[in-house]
């Protein structure tokens, strides 16, 4: 059997990403968060990396704009809604968030991985989404990879050891 050829779709802060396909979604975190959702019947899914649970601006007079966890969410459900699925039928993950700032820039930046972590939780809840995995806070970067043909998720903290998650 010949091994399938996956492509590979790298995720800059303020990015995402929903489809189908061979491929894996990637992103590195630090104090941003990244949510992944997985469906395991259509093999289809995605992943958003936010930089800040909402505009602190409350700019609506433009199009959506995934650097903000409330508006990456509001892509997610319409593009949910054109697959002819709901939230419910998804597997999530929320990843990130971690503490990243020294003690004086924590002063100005009111701990932003803790709130971005807490809107990913509220969002995925609110909707209605399972949310199966959850790896947020703490000192470290991560790098996530979520692959779309299995929904496995890749996780490596810091410069450790990469774990596998496997969505059943």
């Amino acid at each position: 059997m010949a091994d399938i050829q996956l492509a590979e779709r790298y995720l800059y802060p303020g990015e995402r990403w929903f489809g189908r396909g061979n491929l894996q979604v990637r992103t590195l975190l630090g104090s941003c968060v990244a949510i992944t959702l997985w469906h395991p019947g259509l093999k289809s899914g995605g992943m958003c990396h936010y930089l800040l649970p909402e505009d602190p601006t409350r700019s609506r007079a433009r199009a959506p704009d995934p650097r903000y966890a409330d508006e990456a969410m509001g892509l997610f459900l319409r593009d949910i809604k054109r697959m002819r699925t709901c939230a419910s039928d998804y597997r999530a993950g929320l990843f990130g968030g971690g503490n990243m700032f020294t003690a004086l820039e924590r002063a100005w930046t009111v701990d932003i991985g803790r709130r971005n972590s807490e809107m990913g939780r509220s969002l995925l809840r609110r909707y209605g989404f399972t949310l199966v995995y959850e790896d947020v806070g703490g000192k470290l970067h991560r790098q996530v990879i979520l692959d779309i043909t299995d929904g496995k998720i890749f996780l490596r903290r810091g410069q450790g050891n990469t774990v596998i998650l496997a969505v059943n």
